[in-house]
């Protein structure tokens, strides 16, 4: 099979490739790979999630970052929730707080020593800068700055090592008037309950692209990098010490309880989201409040409902062809909802369930990328042992309102069987919902996970069908899922008698609209067994799907988040801590799936309750669910997304996958590793079909996807490296063929 050359910009297939381990074949070219990045965004107390990012992709075109010169020689710099100055000594970052604090907290750090064993202080640096990239040249080593929307890359770069041994040691002084804690994995400087700045995740790159966890201090007033002497001995040079600072902002720091809390994400880039919460002014009056968040930028406080009594349980999703995001909510045992447009109107409250009965637990999906303007509300009615659904669609009037279908009974339990924990997919870019749910035997108190799958009116395209079974000893349940349509996710919770302990597990399920058949991929427990680990929640990203869970950790509880291979529930990157701070209930997690996988980005929320301070606040992270960075190239002239998920070296299930395209059909991959745009007969080729590889995909199956397994060696030069992928299928006007969305993928 040819490949072109990677990076290569000559218009032929080259020689001097070789090939390690199957899979991608690789440059003989061994230069060093670019640094790798952490990605990490915190807009909200307590902390911020560290995961990868792509080591190489376009700079200056992300949101809401820039550098600038200014007259007296300093440069300036602008990220979402911070701004930065560069002077001739080194840094003074300050974060965005908001007008709750008198004053500005800047965070100044200045490179003091550097050494293994005995550090010894450094000489002055010689400052220069790119478009996005300051870097202060020393002897010693390079210190490097990358701006990024959501807080500022920190490098060291050492062409050789200090003299001696011992750890490697990089220390620096630091100049503020916030507050040092030490939490997981790095530090915060902070204003207890108002934000501050966050410095974590040090990792240590050697030029193999072998990598370490490493740790930091402060001591005295100085901040301590540092990497281990075993690492450092054997490292390949050059070594980096890669460390990261990203802002910390509160969102809510009223005196009043937040808790239960939602949100989606609304419109176009991913740069605006909707947060829904519980706020509790009394043992007898709790509301639901909302407010978006756009750009960094927080709008203010809207009153989902503020009346008596209590409500509770919102939930909320997105109808993207109305720019509206629907609320649902419980309230003495009635449903409600209540639609929010994008520039902050709010509809008048609907009632969707007001029967006689006692209906609970209400969920809503809706994201659809045709032109419908509806979502679909699931509920339990405890008095009917039943599960319900209504449509609810938003008016094209101006101002809109939202009108409420007549109610479907989805599932009906028996005198022997109870159902309840309804909860339904955001989002669809196929007009189908999966609804998930548990159903308790009464005679045995066995409890299962089990799925119906809704249309938008709604109606039952697909009868219950089984997704895992709990056994006397192993009850399952809270089930959460997300998806497109065509597949899903879902998470749910084992509960092992015999273990002791609650694990939270996943399951892919895939649904064909033609043959009305269900697959299910192997359950698989999404982090460490024999933990306690409750309240999953389900982001479906298209090439990532985002799990958000709560663990135990000694008389408290963490947020934890995992990234996973959304067609086949195998791990992708791991579990993350998100929050090790609080007691947390609860997280919840949203991305953007509509069409294209647009982005990997997700948004998390939670409330960490008897933290610091003891009452609950919102907290709210981003987290950019990649290996490697995936760019949608657009549309085809054929119906057909293309994902391609955990896009790093030695990674062997690396695969392109096709969904949504043509059923029955052959398909065939094109890829190659420069990007084009040819026009034939109404489509367009992004992948050079007379450069390319071609390779038989086989025939699309009854949802209309195919996979191509494209295991990548373990190889650090492929770092920084793009393929593009498209699939070709029968049916086009471009001599009887037709293409299929396109993707660019960059290496991690």
């Amino acid at each position: 099979m040819a490949v072109p050359e990677v990076g290569s910009s000559k218009k032929q297939v080259m020689p001097g490739l070789r090939r390690a381990h199957g899979g991608v074949p690789t440059p003989s070219d061994h230069s060093m790979p670019p640094t790798k990045l952490l990605r990490a965004c915190s807009l909200l107390l307590p902390t911020a999630l560290v995961a990868q990012a792509p080591s190489a992709t376009l700079r200056g075109t992300e949101p809401g970052v820039g550098l600038q010169a200014e007259a007296d020689g300093s440069l300036v710099g602008l990220g979402t929730q911070y701004k930065a100055a560069f002077g001739a000594a080194g840094l003074e970052f300050t974060p965005m707080l908001g007008s709750g604090v008198p004053e500005n907290q800047p965070f100044a750090w200045q490179l003091a020593a550097v050494g293994r064993g005995d550090v010894e202080p450094v000489m002055p640096g010689r400052r220069c800068h790119g478009e996005l990239v300051v870097e202060f040249v020393r002897p010693a080593c390079t210190e490097r700055y990358e701006l990024r929307p959501e807080g500022i890359e920190q490098s060291f770069h050492f062409p050789s090592l200090p003299p001696g041994q011992g750890d490697l040691v990089v220390r620096g002084r630091i100049t503020t008037g916030l507050l040092p804690t030490e939490v997981e994995g790095g530090l915060e400087f902070t204003l207890p309950g108002l934000g501050g700045v966050s410095v974590h995740g040090v990792l240590g790159i050697d030029a193999a692209g072998r990598t370490v966890q490493g740790s930091m201090r402060m001591v005295g007033g100085q901040l301590e990098y540092r990497l281990p002497a075993e690492f450092v001995d054997a490292a390949q040079l050059p070594l980096v010490v890669d460390p990261l600072i990203t802002p910390l902002v509160v969102i809510d720091n009223t005196a009043n309880d937040d808790r239960d809390p939602d949100v989606t994400y609304v419109g176009s880039g991913f740069t605006k989201h909707l947060l829904v919460w519980r706020r509790i002014f009394s043992a007898t009056d709790a509301d639901l409040t909302a407010r978006f968040l756009d750009n960094g930028t927080l709008g203010p406080l809207l009153g989902i409902e503020s009346a008596l009594p209590n409500a509770d349980a919102g939930r909320v999703t997105t109808v993207t062809n109305a720019n509206t995001c629907v609320v649902v909510w419980h309230q003495a045992g009635d449903i409600f909802a209540r639609g929010v447009a994008g520039a902050g109107t709010l509809t008048p409250a609907v009632p969707v369930a007001t029967t006689a009965g006692s209906e609970i637990a209400p969920d809503i999906g809706g994201g659809l990328s045709t032109g419908s303007r509806r979502s679909v509300c699931v509920w339990r009615n405890t008095t009917s042992n039943s599960l319900q659904a209504a449509q609810i669609e938003v008016t094209t009037t101006t101002p809109p309102t939202l009108t409420v279908g007549a109610p479907l009974t989805v599932v009906a339990g028996s005198q022997f069987v109870t159902v309840g924990a309804p909860t339904i997919a955001r989002a669809s870019a196929a007009s189908f919902w999966l609804v998930a749910y548990t159903e308790t035997s009464t005679l045995t108190s066995l409890r299962s996970v089990r799925g119906v799958v809704l249309t938008s009116t709604p109606t039952i395209a697909q009868a219950p069908f089984s997704i895992a079974v709990g056994s006397a000893s192993s009850a399952v349940g809270n089930p959460e899922v997300d998806g497109d349509g065509n597949h899903w996710v879902v998470a749910y919770e084992i509960d092992s008698s015999l273990l002791a302990d609650i694990n939270v597990a996943c399951v892919g399920v895939t649904w064909s609209t033609t043959a009305l058949t269900v697959a299910l991929t192997a359950a698989r427990v999404v982090g460490a067994t024999s933990s306690d680990q409750r309240n999953p929640s389900v982001a479906w990203l298209g090439n990532s799907c985002l799990i958000a869970y709560t663990q135990a950790n000694g008389a408290h509880f963490d947020v934890r988040l995992a990234s996973i291979d959304p067609f086949t529930c195998l791990d992708c990157e791991g579990a993350f801590v998100v929050d090790a701070l609080g007691n947390d209930a609860v997280a919840r997690v949203a991305g953007d799936f509509v069409g294209d996988p647009t982005s990997d980005e997700a948004a998390i929320l939670w409330v960490p309750i008897g933290g610091v301070p003891a009452h609950g606040n919102l907290n709210l992270t981003f987290f950019d669910a990649i290996d490697g960075t995936r760019t949608s190239l657009g549309s085809g002239c054929l119906a057909g997304v293309v994902h391609a998920t955990c896009a790093r070296p030695a990674n062997t299930d690396f695969a392109f996958q096709l969904a949504l395209a043509p059923t029955a059909q052959p398909a065939f991959l094109l890829l190659g590793w420069q990007q084009v745009a040819l026009p034939c007969g109404g489509c367009t080729f992004y992948v050079d079909p007379f450069e390319s590889i071609v390779v038989p995909a086989g025939t699309t199956s009854a949802t209309g996807g195919a996979r191509v397994p494209c295991p990548l060696p373990n190889d650090p030069a492929l770092s920084g490296r793009s393929l593009v992928a498209q699939f070709a299928l029968p049916g086009g006007a471009c001599i009887g063929m037709g293409v299929t969305g396109a993707i660019r993928v960059t290496i991690e």
